[in-house]
């Protein structure tokens, strides 16, 4: 062991991927929890540590110059969250909540489900931080983004998630935000479940989605099934 180190925030439940908290079955008290579920971690070549994951706690260790410093959640809706650890685990550099623009208000049928998580973090040659995930409607995607609006989908009594492919600059302050394909009921179905940075700084993300015709493709892309592998610009370019 080299080190090892809590991140600290009150948590009451920890697990060990995304979960939808169930709902109590008939007759059964189920008490609202804390959630804390660190699920992506990348090092850069200085040793610096980036973890990614979802909480539902406002009391993560974030700082006023953060991209987000306010949750915006609630006990029973989580959002996703990026932190930045020095090198040797000895301090938190940075971190930061990824919330919706607003707090979520959903119907009583969805307490404990996350309104938007991380699924995969990358880290380019000047320390910037590319993730993707799936978010709700009302993430704060980027004006002048690939995909600049929250795609429609089926309509049905839980949470619509799309799919999303972003980027936090290297101190945590400012974030470009692209939605990516299409929209639907399950996560799972529209979910960016990778992504890697190749030595020119083009970003590739592999994923599934629930209608291919929604993917922002060249024309002339054959789209053949639900999954995809998809090419981005270079991450350096997301920023003036």
């Amino acid at each position: 062991m080299v080190f090892a180190t809590y991140f600290p925030a009150r948590a009451l439940l920890v697990t060990t991927k995304p979960i939808l908290l169930r709902l109590p079955t008939a007759g059964e008290s189920l008490s609202p929890r804390d959630l804390y579920d660190a699920v992506a971690i990348a090092v850069d070549s200085t040793g610096a540590i980036t973890i990614a994951g979802s909480t539902n706690s406002s009391t993560l260790p974030v700082s006023s110059q953060s991209y987000s410093p306010q949750c915006n959640c609630t006990n029973l809706n989580s959002v996703a969250f990026i932190a930045r650890v020095a090198p040797g685990g000895a301090k938190l550099v940075w971190g930061t909540y990824v919330p919706l623009s607003s707090a979520p208000t959903y119907r009583s049928v969805n307490p404990g489900v996350p309104v938007d998580t991380i699924n995969a973090v990358a880290l380019d040659s000047s320390g910037n931080v590319v993730f993707t995930g799936v978010a709700a409607a009302g993430f704060p995607v980027s004006s002048d983004a690939l995909q600049s609006a929250f795609p429609s989908g089926p309509a049905g009594p839980g949470i619509t998630y799309a799919g999303y492919i972003a980027k936090l600059n290297s101190n945590g302050s400012s974030g470009f935000l692209h939605m990516f394909g299409s929209a639907g009921q399950l996560a799972t179905q529209n979910a960016p479940a990778s992504v890697a940075l190749d030595s020119a700084g083009n970003i590739w993300i592999t994923g599934t989605t629930f209608s291919p015709s929604s993917l922002p493709a060249p024309a002339g892309t054959p789209l053949v099934g639900n999954s995809y592998i998809a090419g981005l610009a270079p991450a350096a370019l997301w920023f003036p």
